[in-house]
């Protein structure tokens, strides 16, 4: 099922977070272009990112079932942020690798803090009261 204000808050994390990196341009050591795939620091950071984010949604949702959802319109959204960033940067060669390799990281980072989320809900729901 496509939740179209997921998909634009996945591409929304994913963009201010590649703002973020472009930002701190140090983090690639002046020979690499910003992009969250050219150093360790901006892939955990892009992760942690989309993380917080599924956790928040879940948390939020109505449902308890539709974390798998959220988490992944999310990833779903910021894959397509990614995809576009990188032609927009110049693809390189090995773009499908960059892609495959960036939607792996985006969807399980997702789909991992939406994870989490629900968990975080689930058990609050399922403590006992005092």
């Amino acid at each position: 099922m496509i939740r179209p204000k997921l998909l634009i808050l996945g591409a929304a994390t994913f963009l201010a977070a590649h703002a973020v990196e472009h930002g701190w341009s140090h983090w690639f050591y002046g020979v690499y272009a910003p992009w969250f795939l050219n150093s360790s620091r901006a892939v955990a950071f892009t992760a942690a990112s989309l993380m917080a984010i599924g956790a928040i949604v879940a948390l939020a949702s109505a449902d308890r079932r539709t974390w798998l959802i959220a988490g992944l319109n999310l990833a779903a959204g910021a894959t397509a942020a990614m995809t576009v960033i990188l032609f927009a940067v110049g693809p390189g060669t090995l773009f499908p690798i960059a892609i495959t390799i960036g939607a792996l990281v985006v969807g399980i980072s997702s789909i991992a803090g939406a994870l989490a989320g629900a968990a975080v809900r689930y058990a609050a729901r399922r403590a006992p009261r005092a």
